[in-house]
């Protein structure tokens, strides 16, 4: 049965501390199904030309921030993501 999506020609950094590797990743019902050295078809296939993948990362960079120099009061309609700067000053990280 053919893989959902493969991924090609890939440097992957999978963030387990171990260097970057060249691998592919396959898809499967919207779930990684496999990483590294994959043999199989798929019914989409995309070459990432030796770009970096870093398979399971969620980026959750904002610029909340940015709404505090939008008028007085405003640090207080602030979102607190938890991970920004938590400032009262700054349009942007």
């Amino acid at each position: 049965m053919p893989y959902d999506l493969l991924i090609k020609d890939a440097q992957i950094c999978d963030g387990t501390g171990a260097p970057i590797y060249s691998g592919s990743l396959a898809v499967e019902d919207g779930k990684i199904a496999a990483l590294g050295d994959i043999s199989g078809i798929a019914r989409r296939e995309l070459n990432a030309g030796g770009s970096v993948l870093a398979p399971g990362f969620i980026d959750i960079h904002t610029h909340y921030d940015a709404q505090v120099s939008w008028g007085a009061g405003a640090c207080a309609r602030t979102v607190d993501d938890g991970v920004g700067p938590r400032q009262c000053r700054s349009p942007a990280p």
